[in-house]
């Protein structure tokens, strides 16, 4: 990395965003059900819109630098496709959400890129605050996971310092690594010893977080980064090395991996292996592992991208369509958990936003790698060299966390990965200026549309957040199943900015739904319920209270036909069978009724099930001992 001399007065927007952006990790908010999504991207809508805004107030000193051609087409194509994703999304608002973050994350690039080429000394300056950002919360999750202390910060599990989720912790801190590797190399003694103990309390914290998926990313890091930097270290690598020891030794550790992944996937041999693999389970049982949710979930997400071959389901919607095949929580716990994402960056673009969507996010992705082989291959400074090196070690940790989870959708992760393209892409810029363009004079009046994007998205996450503050009172009020409060704060919840509880995904008009129908409001409950079918028509609880106040409304078929459609999806809810027996018992049809208590196994519902059971063989003229079901 080399140091050009700048003066302060050229130089202090760059200062400041390289200590702002690694601070975005420590926001959160109490009062928001995703404590930190939405204030760090309110966060970075600000620093972007204040970087460009800068820019255009000395717009006479400066000329924006342009990526290669092939970077820019993969951004428009990614970005278009995106766009044109919104025209097929069921949930619009889902769907403008996600492209404002798509242009968002896109001008941070933008901004970094133009900080790596207009400030020699700016990558120094944010790998420092990064590795401290990291040194900073290995710490926290390290004394969080030996309970010693930051327990007050919101998390359900530990490690995960301001992160919530332990897989996001170990995420955020394998990708504060590059970073912390370029501190070593560089020349500041002071400055080492900070990176390397960074490097060491995240690695500590790695391993405390038990995330295989992360683990795979640390061990790409260091088997696939090393030789690179390597090779970067010396302008011509041993050629024995290359055949004869790293060849074999990859090769090896590929068939270990490959080995014991598929030895986690249930079956006594290869051939039921594989047919679980292919023919896919349709529940999520109580003792299923990550492993094998994320097979079925990918599974499926397959089989969605075959049904919606060109534009995809819309951004943000794979939560909502992802349903229509039964797709849920475990057996026990309809109430709880529902999947808002595949677990893989990957088959989530593609479903979202098709073919075209994809191919630009991987062009994103990759082109950075290709072009930080051509600075190793062909810069003569050697901290040039290395620092590429290192960095394209950080993406393809990234490419390979990306297959496991979702980095993409959070703010400080997926901005990390922006900065490592930035810093390559910088390199290249100053091996290969005429790979570049640049805007200078008129063209620099796009600064302002760049402002005012950043702003767009400032303002639905400003909007977000205030209607998730009023969801989370809402939920609080249900909780304490006080109905008057759930009507009030779902109807301040409730916006065209957001129409869903951020959770489970689960429409905010359900909730009403059945806080209206609590106080007794039933002509009320049918409207909400119809009202979050259209918005979510797959979800179990939707459709099974829609047929509920089909039943109260006296319009027995129409119930009853939506309970079977809800049983065709989930054969397992156990709400919909006592409901639509209680349908058929009303309606004097006792042998339906019969039929459908002994048609499914209670897990938690076994009193009330014996409980109906009596009350119709009690109609039918059966004896307490008879046994019409068989049971145990």
């Amino acid at each position: 990395m080399s140091s050009t001399s700048f003066s302060l007065k050229s130089s202090w927007f760059y200062l400041l965003l390289a200590g702002i952006f690694p601070t975005l990790s420590f926001l959160f908010s109490q009062s928001l059900i995703d404590p930190g999504l939405l204030p760090r991207f309110m966060t970075l809508a600000a620093l972007v819109m204040t970087g460009f805004a800068s820019l255009f107030v000395r717009r006479r000193e400066i000329t924006l630098n342009l990526p290669p051609r092939a970077f820019w087409i993969a951004a428009l194509v990614y970005f278009l496709a995106g766009a044109l994703s919104l025209t097929v999304a069921r949930n619009l608002s889902e769907a403008v959400f996600e492209l404002a973050n798509m242009a968002l994350f896109l001008l941070f690039f933008f901004l970094m890129l133009q900080a790596m080429v207009g400030e020699g000394r700016f990558l120094s300056w944010i790998s420092l605050g990064i590795s401290l950002a990291g040194l900073v919360h290995a710490l926290i999750g390290i004394l969080q996971y030996f309970e010693l202390g930051f327990s007050f910060l919101p998390s359900p599990e530990y490690p995960a310092s301001t992160f919530v989720n332990k897989n996001l912790f170990s995420e955020a801190l394998l990708m504060c690594l590059p970073f912390s590797g370029l501190l070593i190399f560089g020349n500041d003694k002071k400055q080492k010893l900070l990176a390397a103990t960074s490097v060491l309390l995240c690695l500590v914290a790695i391993f405390l977080g038990s995330s295989r998926g992360v683990w795979v990313g640390l061990v790409g890091f260091i088997f696939l980064g090393g030789p690179v930097i390597w090779r970067a270290w010396y302008a011509v690598p041993p050629v024995y090395l290359r055949k004869k020891v790293l060849i074999p030794v990859y090769l090896l550790a590929f068939m270990v991996v490959l080995g014991l992944g598929f030895f986690k996937i249930p079956g006594k041999d290869v051939g039921q292996k594989w047919t679980w693999i292919t023919q896919k389970g349709k529940n999520m049982e109580d003792n299923m592992s990550s492993v094998e949710e994320r097979l079925i979930l990918w599974n499926y997400s397959v089989e969605l991208a075959q049904k919606h071959p060109f534009l995809g389901v819309g951004l943000r919607n794979w939560k909502v369509e992802i349903l229509q095949y039964g797709v849920k929580g475990y057996v026990t716990q309809y109430a709880t958990k529902y999947f808002k994402r595949p677990h893989n960056d990957y088959l989530w673009v593609l479903t979202e936003t098709g073919p075209s969507g994809l191919l630009g996010y991987l062009g994103l992705l990759l082109l950075p790698l290709w072009l930080a082989l051509q600075v190793i291959r062909g810069s003569s400074s050697r901290q040039d060299r290395l620092a590429a090196a290192i960095l394209a070690a950080g993406m393809v940790a990234y490419l390979l966390i990306s297959c496991f989870g979702f980095p993409k959708e959070r703010v400080f992760i997926h901005g990390l990965m922006w900065v490592i393209s930035a810093g390559i892409l910088g390199l290249h810029l100053r091996l290969k200026p005429a790979k570049g363009g640049k805007i200078s004079g008129k063209g620099l009046l796009i600064l302002p549309v760049f402002v005012l994007l950043a702003g767009i998205s400032f303002f639905i996450s400003f909007k977000r957040s205030q209607s998730e503050t009023h969801i989370a009172k809402m939920l609080t009020a249900r909780s304490t199943q006080n109905w008057q409060g759930v009507i009030r704060e779902s109807d301040k919840g409730k916006s065209w900015w957001n129409n869903l509880e951020t959770v489970s995904g689960t429409p905010i008009a359900w909730y009403r739904g059945v806080a209206a129908f609590s106080l007794g409001k039933n002509a009320e409950a049918a409207n909400d319920f119809r009202e979050a079918r259209k918005i979510h028509p797959w979800h179990p609880h939707v459709m099974n209270n829609e047929a509920t106040s089909y039943e109260v409304a006296g319009e027995h078929e129409k119930a009853i036909q939506l309970y079977l459609e809800t049983l065709a999806l989930y054969p397992d809810f156990e709400d919909v069978y006592l409901n639509l027996a209680a349908v058929y018992f009303n309606l004097g049809r006792n042998e339906d009724a019969l039929q459908t208590l002994c048609g499914f196994e209670p897990h938690s519902k076994k009193r009330e099930r014996k409980q109906y059971l009596d009350v119709v063989k009690s109609k039918m003229g059966m004896g307490e001992k008879e046994n019409p079901c068989d049971i145990p």
